[in-house]
Protein backbone atom coordinates (compact mmCIF):
# COMPACT_ATOMS: atom_id res chain seq x y z
CA UNK A 1 0.00 0.00 0.00
CA UNK A 2 1.63 3.21 -0.95
CA UNK A 3 -0.10 5.71 1.55
CA UNK A 4 0.97 2.83 4.28
CA UNK A 5 4.63 2.63 3.19
CA UNK A 6 4.66 6.44 3.11
CA UNK A 7 3.69 6.93 6.69
CA UNK A 8 5.43 4.43 7.67
CA UNK A 9 8.44 5.74 6.46
CA UNK A 10 7.71 9.25 7.83
CA UNK A 11 6.45 8.20 11.01
CA UNK A 12 9.91 9.41 13.02
CA UNK A 13 10.36 12.16 11.21
CA UNK A 14 13.04 14.09 14.16
CA UNK A 15 15.39 10.79 13.18
CA UNK A 16 14.97 11.50 9.30
CA UNK A 17 15.19 15.45 10.34
CA UNK A 18 18.38 14.44 11.74
CA UNK A 19 19.64 12.54 9.23
CA UNK A 20 19.25 14.71 6.49
CA UNK A 21 20.40 17.59 8.14
CA UNK A 22 23.73 15.96 8.48
CA UNK A 23 23.93 14.88 4.96
CA UNK A 24 22.97 18.68 3.33
CA UNK A 25 25.08 20.36 5.66
CA UNK A 26 28.36 20.17 6.83
CA UNK A 27 29.15 17.78 10.00
CA UNK A 28 31.52 17.83 13.17
CA UNK A 29 34.70 19.40 12.69
CA UNK A 30 34.23 20.92 8.86
CA UNK A 31 31.77 23.29 10.42
CA UNK A 32 34.26 25.05 12.37
CA UNK A 33 35.86 26.90 10.21
CA UNK A 34 32.21 28.29 8.79
CA UNK A 35 32.68 31.96 7.64
CA UNK A 36 32.13 34.89 10.17
CA UNK A 37 29.47 35.52 7.59
CA UNK A 38 27.72 32.68 7.87
CA UNK A 39 27.46 32.63 11.46
CA UNK A 40 26.37 36.55 11.62
CA UNK A 41 23.53 35.25 9.24
CA UNK A 42 22.75 32.42 11.43
CA UNK A 43 23.18 34.39 14.31
CA UNK A 44 19.41 36.05 12.94
CA UNK A 45 17.83 32.33 13.88
CA UNK A 46 18.76 32.63 17.44
CA UNK A 47 16.72 36.09 17.77
CA UNK A 48 13.59 34.17 17.58
CA UNK A 49 12.15 33.99 21.08
CA UNK A 50 9.12 32.00 19.86
CA UNK A 51 11.72 28.70 18.52
CA UNK A 52 9.89 27.24 21.35
CA UNK A 53 6.32 27.59 20.56
CA UNK A 54 7.20 26.82 17.33
CA UNK A 55 8.17 23.58 18.15
CA UNK A 56 5.36 23.28 20.22
CA UNK A 57 3.18 23.78 16.81
CA UNK A 58 5.10 21.52 15.36
CA UNK A 59 4.20 18.31 17.43
CA UNK A 60 0.39 19.44 17.31
CA UNK A 61 1.07 18.46 13.22
CA UNK A 62 -0.91 15.38 12.34
CA UNK A 63 0.15 15.24 8.49
CA UNK A 64 -3.16 16.91 7.57
CA UNK A 65 -3.01 18.38 4.16
CA UNK A 66 -6.23 20.56 2.27
CA UNK A 67 -5.71 22.10 -1.32
CA UNK A 68 -8.77 24.24 -2.69
CA UNK A 69 -8.24 24.64 -6.36
CA UNK A 70 -8.61 23.40 -9.61
CA UNK A 71 -8.89 20.22 -11.46
CA UNK A 72 -8.62 19.84 -14.76
CA UNK A 73 -8.14 17.86 -18.03
CA UNK A 74 -4.78 18.58 -19.81
CA UNK A 75 -5.09 17.73 -23.31
CA UNK A 76 -1.04 17.72 -24.36
CA UNK A 77 1.12 17.91 -27.91
CA UNK A 78 4.58 17.18 -27.28
CA UNK A 79 7.28 15.76 -29.35
CA UNK A 80 7.20 18.54 -32.03
CA UNK A 81 10.27 20.78 -33.45
CA UNK A 82 9.46 23.84 -31.63
CA UNK A 83 6.13 26.40 -30.69
CA UNK A 84 4.36 27.34 -33.50
CA UNK A 85 4.71 30.96 -34.14
CA UNK A 86 1.42 33.41 -34.05
CA UNK A 87 -0.60 32.24 -37.55
CA UNK A 88 1.58 29.37 -37.92
CA UNK A 89 0.90 25.38 -38.21
CA UNK A 90 2.90 22.97 -36.67
CA UNK A 91 2.84 19.25 -36.52
CA UNK A 92 3.73 17.65 -33.66
CA UNK A 93 4.07 13.71 -33.08
CA UNK A 94 1.83 13.04 -30.04
CA UNK A 95 -1.05 13.76 -27.68
CA UNK A 96 -2.14 12.70 -24.41
CA UNK A 97 -5.41 13.01 -22.27
CA UNK A 98 -4.08 13.70 -18.57
CA UNK A 99 -5.58 14.75 -15.35
CA UNK A 100 -4.73 18.01 -14.16
CA UNK A 101 -4.93 21.38 -12.73
CA UNK A 102 -2.80 22.99 -10.10
CA UNK A 103 -5.21 22.09 -7.43
CA UNK A 104 -5.92 18.59 -8.48
CA UNK A 105 -2.10 18.14 -9.41
CA UNK A 106 -0.97 19.67 -5.86
CA UNK A 107 -3.32 17.11 -3.59
CA UNK A 108 -1.91 14.20 -6.06
CA UNK A 109 1.46 15.01 -4.82
CA UNK A 110 1.01 15.51 -1.31
CA UNK A 111 -0.59 12.51 -0.71
CA UNK A 112 1.99 10.02 -2.85
CA UNK A 113 4.38 12.42 -0.26
CA UNK A 114 2.49 10.47 2.65
CA UNK A 115 0.11 13.11 3.10
CA UNK A 116 -3.71 12.62 4.37
CA UNK A 117 -5.23 14.85 1.49
CA UNK A 118 -8.23 16.17 1.05
CA UNK A 119 -9.61 18.15 -2.05
CA UNK A 120 -12.20 21.11 -2.09
CA UNK A 121 -13.22 21.27 -6.04
CA UNK A 122 -15.99 21.54 -8.60
CA UNK A 123 -15.61 19.41 -11.47
CA UNK A 124 -18.30 19.85 -14.65
CA UNK A 125 -21.38 17.85 -15.17
CA UNK A 126 -19.46 15.57 -17.66
CA UNK A 127 -18.37 12.37 -18.14
CA UNK A 128 -14.68 14.44 -17.40
CA UNK A 129 -15.89 15.74 -13.89
CA UNK A 130 -16.52 11.70 -13.21
CA UNK A 131 -13.61 10.96 -14.03
CA UNK A 132 -11.45 13.64 -12.00
CA UNK A 133 -12.96 12.75 -8.93
CA UNK A 134 -12.47 9.51 -9.84
CA UNK A 135 -9.25 9.74 -10.20
CA UNK A 136 -8.59 11.50 -7.22
CA UNK A 137 -9.76 9.00 -4.82
CA UNK A 138 -7.73 6.00 -6.82
CA UNK A 139 -4.90 8.88 -6.11
CA UNK A 140 -5.59 8.76 -2.24
CA UNK A 141 -7.26 12.04 -2.26
CA UNK A 142 -10.38 12.86 -0.33
CA UNK A 143 -12.87 14.32 -2.13
CA UNK A 144 -15.79 14.54 0.26
CA UNK A 145 -15.53 18.43 -0.57
CA UNK A 146 -15.46 17.71 -4.57
CA UNK A 147 -18.58 18.47 -5.65
CA UNK A 148 -20.50 18.30 -9.79
CA UNK A 149 -21.31 22.56 -11.02
CA UNK A 150 -24.64 21.36 -12.70
CA UNK A 151 -24.71 22.61 -16.33
CA UNK A 152 -21.11 23.61 -16.51
CA UNK A 153 -18.16 21.90 -18.58
CA UNK A 154 -15.28 20.27 -16.58
CA UNK A 155 -12.02 22.55 -16.60
CA UNK A 156 -10.16 21.64 -19.54
CA UNK A 157 -5.96 22.85 -19.98
CA UNK A 158 -4.04 23.15 -23.49
CA UNK A 159 -0.19 22.41 -23.33
CA UNK A 160 2.02 22.30 -25.71
CA UNK A 161 5.68 20.98 -24.68
CA UNK A 162 8.71 22.17 -26.68
CA UNK A 163 12.06 23.02 -26.60
CA UNK A 164 12.18 21.53 -23.32
CA UNK A 165 9.57 23.73 -21.53
CA UNK A 166 5.86 24.55 -22.09
CA UNK A 167 3.35 26.56 -23.10
CA UNK A 168 -0.75 26.64 -20.94
CA UNK A 169 -3.84 27.67 -21.80
CA UNK A 170 -7.06 27.46 -19.32
CA UNK A 171 -10.21 27.06 -19.51
CA UNK A 172 -11.47 27.21 -16.37
CA UNK A 173 -15.39 25.58 -16.36
CA UNK A 174 -16.53 23.89 -13.67
CA UNK A 175 -13.59 25.78 -11.74
CA UNK A 176 -14.95 28.86 -11.78
CA UNK A 177 -18.08 27.91 -10.19
CA UNK A 178 -16.44 27.29 -6.51
CA UNK A 179 -17.99 29.48 -4.31
CA UNK A 180 -17.25 30.72 -1.08
CA UNK A 181 -20.30 28.74 -0.04
CA UNK A 182 -18.37 25.21 -0.77
CA UNK A 183 -15.83 25.58 1.97
CA UNK A 184 -16.39 24.27 4.69
CA UNK A 185 -16.44 25.63 8.25
CA UNK A 186 -13.96 25.00 10.80
CA UNK A 187 -11.55 22.65 8.95
CA UNK A 188 -8.60 21.34 10.87
CA UNK A 189 -5.98 21.36 8.97
CA UNK A 190 -2.02 21.12 9.39
CA UNK A 191 -1.42 23.00 5.89
CA UNK A 192 -3.77 25.04 3.33
CA UNK A 193 -3.16 25.13 -0.44
CA UNK A 194 -4.44 28.18 -2.72
CA UNK A 195 -3.70 28.91 -5.98
CA UNK A 196 -5.30 31.39 -8.74
CA UNK A 197 -7.22 29.02 -10.88
CA UNK A 198 -10.59 28.99 -8.91
CA UNK A 199 -12.04 32.79 -7.47
CA UNK A 200 -10.49 34.36 -5.01
CA UNK A 201 -13.21 35.14 -2.69
CA UNK A 202 -13.36 31.18 -2.48
CA UNK A 203 -9.91 30.74 -1.44
CA UNK A 204 -9.83 33.37 1.01
CA UNK A 205 -12.58 31.94 2.41
CA UNK A 206 -10.71 28.96 2.68
CA UNK A 207 -7.75 30.58 4.88
CA UNK A 208 -10.50 32.07 6.80
CA UNK A 209 -11.58 28.41 7.63
CA UNK A 210 -9.09 26.87 7.68
CA UNK A 211 -6.15 26.50 10.42
CA UNK A 212 -2.49 25.54 10.37
CA UNK A 213 -0.22 26.87 7.70
CA UNK A 214 -1.39 28.48 4.69
CA UNK A 215 0.26 28.73 1.41
CA UNK A 216 -0.91 30.75 -1.76
CA UNK A 217 0.59 30.05 -5.03
CA UNK A 218 0.61 32.98 -7.54
CA UNK A 219 -0.09 31.15 -10.74
CA UNK A 220 -1.48 31.67 -13.02
CA UNK A 221 -2.04 35.53 -12.80
CA UNK A 222 -4.88 37.03 -13.87
CA UNK A 223 -4.33 40.13 -15.98
CA UNK A 224 -5.58 42.18 -13.21
CA UNK A 225 -2.70 41.35 -10.74
CA UNK A 226 -2.69 39.25 -7.76
CA UNK A 227 -5.14 41.19 -5.03
CA UNK A 228 -2.55 41.89 -2.39
CA UNK A 229 -5.65 40.47 -0.08
CA UNK A 230 -4.43 36.83 -1.25
CA UNK A 231 -1.25 37.49 -0.62
CA UNK A 232 -1.30 38.72 2.84
CA UNK A 233 -4.02 36.15 3.81
CA UNK A 234 -0.77 33.23 3.37
CA UNK A 235 1.69 32.30 5.75
CA UNK A 236 4.09 31.44 2.59
CA UNK A 237 3.50 32.40 -0.95
CA UNK A 238 5.03 30.49 -3.69
CA UNK A 239 6.17 32.02 -6.99
CA UNK A 240 8.45 30.86 -9.65
CA UNK A 241 10.71 33.53 -11.56
CA UNK A 242 8.40 35.00 -14.03
CA UNK A 243 5.45 35.23 -11.39
CA UNK A 244 8.06 37.53 -9.22
CA UNK A 245 9.00 39.42 -12.19
CA UNK A 246 5.06 40.32 -13.21
CA UNK A 247 4.28 41.12 -9.53
CA UNK A 248 7.68 43.54 -8.49
CA UNK A 249 8.70 44.68 -12.34
CA UNK A 250 12.45 43.59 -11.08
CA UNK A 251 13.46 40.62 -13.20
CA UNK A 252 14.19 37.02 -11.06
CA UNK A 253 16.57 35.50 -13.66
CA UNK A 254 19.54 35.02 -11.69
CA UNK A 255 19.64 34.15 -7.68
CA UNK A 256 20.59 37.83 -6.93
CA UNK A 257 17.60 39.64 -8.64
CA UNK A 258 15.43 36.97 -7.55
CA UNK A 259 16.96 37.64 -3.93
CA UNK A 260 15.83 41.65 -4.51
CA UNK A 261 12.58 40.83 -6.67
CA UNK A 262 11.48 38.56 -3.55
CA UNK A 263 12.47 41.42 -0.82
CA UNK A 264 10.64 43.72 -2.98
CA UNK A 265 7.28 41.44 -2.88
CA UNK A 266 7.49 41.88 0.75
CA UNK A 267 7.69 45.11 0.76
CA UNK A 268 5.43 46.36 -1.38
CA UNK A 269 2.95 44.40 -0.26
CA UNK A 270 3.02 44.58 3.40
CA UNK A 271 4.10 41.08 3.51
CA UNK A 272 6.05 41.60 7.04
CA UNK A 273 5.26 38.23 8.48
CA UNK A 274 4.91 36.21 5.11
CA UNK A 275 7.47 34.04 3.77
CA UNK A 276 8.36 33.80 -0.23
CA UNK A 277 9.61 30.58 -1.69
CA UNK A 278 10.47 31.19 -5.14
CA UNK A 279 10.89 28.37 -7.63
CA UNK A 280 13.55 29.60 -10.05
CA UNK A 281 14.06 26.46 -12.17
CA UNK A 282 17.68 25.66 -13.20
CA UNK A 283 18.32 28.03 -10.47
CA UNK A 284 16.79 26.07 -7.71
CA UNK A 285 14.79 27.68 -5.31
CA UNK A 286 14.73 30.23 -2.73
CA UNK A 287 13.16 31.25 1.11
CA UNK A 288 13.05 34.98 1.84
CA UNK A 289 11.76 36.53 4.99
CA UNK A 290 11.94 39.92 6.52
CA UNK A 291 13.51 38.13 9.01
CA UNK A 292 16.40 35.10 8.98
CA UNK A 293 18.61 34.78 6.29
CA UNK A 294 17.82 34.47 2.83
CA UNK A 295 18.49 30.14 2.03
CA UNK A 296 19.13 29.33 -1.43
CA UNK A 297 18.43 25.21 -2.37
CA UNK A 298 20.49 24.48 -5.56
CA UNK A 299 18.34 22.87 -8.60
CA UNK A 300 19.29 19.16 -8.92
CA UNK A 301 21.65 18.27 -11.88
CA UNK A 302 22.90 16.02 -13.86
CA UNK A 303 19.19 15.02 -14.85
CA UNK A 304 17.76 14.61 -18.48
CA UNK A 305 14.13 17.13 -18.13
CA UNK A 306 11.67 15.31 -20.69
CA UNK A 307 8.69 17.58 -19.30
CA UNK A 308 8.35 20.25 -17.41
CA UNK A 309 4.68 20.67 -17.01
CA UNK A 310 3.39 20.25 -13.78
CA UNK A 311 6.61 20.74 -12.09
CA UNK A 312 5.87 23.77 -9.72
CA UNK A 313 2.75 21.90 -8.52
CA UNK A 314 4.65 18.95 -7.63
CA UNK A 315 7.00 20.96 -5.75
CA UNK A 316 4.11 22.54 -3.95
CA UNK A 317 2.66 19.09 -3.29
CA UNK A 318 5.40 18.24 -2.07
CA UNK A 319 5.97 21.19 0.19
CA UNK A 320 2.62 20.97 1.81
CA UNK A 321 2.81 17.22 2.60
CA UNK A 322 6.66 17.64 4.68
CA UNK A 323 5.64 20.69 6.29
CA UNK A 324 2.55 19.05 7.29
CA UNK A 325 4.83 16.05 8.54
CA UNK A 326 7.20 18.96 11.20
CA UNK A 327 9.65 18.83 8.94
CA UNK A 328 11.31 22.35 9.34
CA UNK A 329 11.11 24.80 6.33
CA UNK A 330 14.56 24.47 5.16
CA UNK A 331 14.11 20.81 4.83
CA UNK A 332 10.84 20.64 3.47
CA UNK A 333 11.58 22.67 0.45
CA UNK A 334 14.82 20.75 0.04
CA UNK A 335 13.15 17.68 -0.44
CA UNK A 336 10.63 19.40 -2.16
CA UNK A 337 13.25 20.14 -4.76
CA UNK A 338 14.30 16.76 -4.68
CA UNK A 339 10.45 15.56 -5.91
CA UNK A 340 10.34 17.99 -8.50
CA UNK A 341 13.29 17.26 -9.84
CA UNK A 342 12.11 13.14 -10.00
CA UNK A 343 8.81 14.57 -11.72
CA UNK A 344 10.38 16.59 -14.51
CA UNK A 345 12.39 13.61 -15.80
CA UNK A 346 9.07 11.89 -16.78
CA UNK A 347 6.45 13.18 -19.41
CA UNK A 348 3.13 14.43 -18.51
CA UNK A 349 1.85 15.73 -15.25
CA UNK A 350 0.27 13.64 -12.30
CA UNK A 351 1.37 10.02 -13.62
CA UNK A 352 5.53 11.49 -13.57
CA UNK A 353 5.25 12.60 -9.95
CA UNK A 354 6.75 9.98 -7.20
CA UNK A 355 6.17 8.64 -4.01
CA UNK A 356 8.04 8.41 -1.25
CA UNK A 357 9.56 4.75 -2.10
CA UNK A 358 10.72 6.50 -5.58
CA UNK A 359 12.33 9.60 -3.38
CA UNK A 360 14.46 6.91 -1.33
CA UNK A 361 15.54 4.78 -4.20
CA UNK A 362 16.48 7.61 -6.96
CA UNK A 363 18.37 9.67 -3.59
CA UNK A 364 20.47 7.02 -2.18
CA UNK A 365 23.09 9.78 -0.71
CA UNK A 366 20.68 11.18 1.44
CA UNK A 367 18.19 8.79 2.66
CA UNK A 368 20.62 5.96 3.28
CA UNK A 369 22.13 7.94 5.53
CA UNK A 370 21.69 5.65 8.77
CA UNK A 371 25.60 4.65 8.90
CA UNK A 372 26.31 8.50 9.47
CA UNK A 373 24.12 9.19 12.42
CA UNK A 374 25.94 7.30 14.89
CA UNK A 375 27.96 9.72 17.11
CA UNK A 376 26.51 12.31 15.58
CA UNK A 377 22.97 13.10 16.88
CA UNK A 378 24.34 14.54 20.14
CA UNK A 379 26.81 16.93 18.06
CA UNK A 380 23.95 18.20 15.59
CA UNK A 381 21.47 18.94 18.80
CA UNK A 382 24.02 20.92 20.82
CA UNK A 383 24.98 22.90 17.55
CA UNK A 384 21.34 23.28 16.35
CA UNK A 385 20.50 26.86 18.37
CA UNK A 386 23.93 28.03 17.17
CA UNK A 387 24.01 27.15 13.65
CA UNK A 388 20.09 27.89 13.06
CA UNK A 389 19.78 23.99 11.69
CA UNK A 390 15.86 23.86 12.85
CA UNK A 391 15.30 27.08 10.71
CA UNK A 392 11.13 26.54 10.33
CA UNK A 393 8.63 28.92 9.20
CA UNK A 394 8.61 31.69 12.31
CA UNK A 395 12.07 31.65 11.84
CA UNK A 396 11.71 34.07 8.48
CA UNK A 397 8.28 35.40 9.75
CA UNK A 398 8.58 36.44 12.61
CA UNK A 399 11.24 39.20 14.96
CA UNK A 400 13.57 38.45 17.55
CA UNK A 401 12.85 39.43 21.04
CA UNK A 402 16.43 40.75 21.04
CA UNK A 403 17.65 43.88 20.01
CA UNK A 404 21.19 43.20 19.52
CA UNK A 405 20.99 41.40 16.93
CA UNK A 406 21.87 42.58 13.42
CA UNK A 407 18.86 43.69 11.08
CA UNK A 408 18.95 41.29 7.70
CA UNK A 409 18.03 43.98 5.69
CA UNK A 410 20.78 45.95 6.27
CA UNK A 411 23.88 43.40 6.46
CA UNK A 412 22.46 40.59 3.85
CA UNK A 413 24.12 37.26 3.56
CA UNK A 414 22.43 34.56 1.34
CA UNK A 415 23.24 31.18 2.46
CA UNK A 416 23.36 27.98 0.10
CA UNK A 417 23.08 23.85 0.61
CA UNK A 418 25.58 23.50 -1.94
CA UNK A 419 25.13 20.32 -3.99
CA UNK A 420 28.01 18.63 -2.22
CA UNK A 421 26.23 18.53 1.05
CA UNK A 422 28.13 22.21 2.20
CA UNK A 423 26.75 25.32 3.79
CA UNK A 424 28.46 28.06 2.68
CA UNK A 425 27.96 31.89 1.91
CA UNK A 426 26.72 32.47 -1.88
CA UNK A 427 26.95 36.47 -1.85
CA UNK A 428 25.81 39.66 -0.95
CA UNK A 429 23.78 41.58 -2.79
CA UNK A 430 24.85 45.24 -3.80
Amino acid sequence: DESGVAMSFFSSSKKLSVALLIVIMEIGPALQPVSTNIRRATTYCKAAKNVASSTENDSRRKNRVCVCGSTNIDLITSQGPRFPRPGETISFNQFEQCFGGKGANQAVQAARCGAKTKMIAKVGDDNFGQAMTDNLKECGVDTSYVSVASGAPSGCALITVAENTNTIVIVPGANAKLSPEDIPIKQENDVLLCQMEVPVETSLEAMRQCSGIKIVNTAPIPSGGVPDSFLQAADIVCANEVELELMTSIPADTIISATHSAKALIAKKSLDHTVVVATLGSNGALIVGNYGPTIHIPAITDITVVDTTGAGDSFLGALAAFLAQNFPLVLAVFLANLTAALAVQRPTTQPSYPNVDELVISYPQVFASSSAVTGLVDFVGNQKEELGFSLDLNHFSSPGATTDVPNPKEDEVILRLNADGSLSSFSSPP
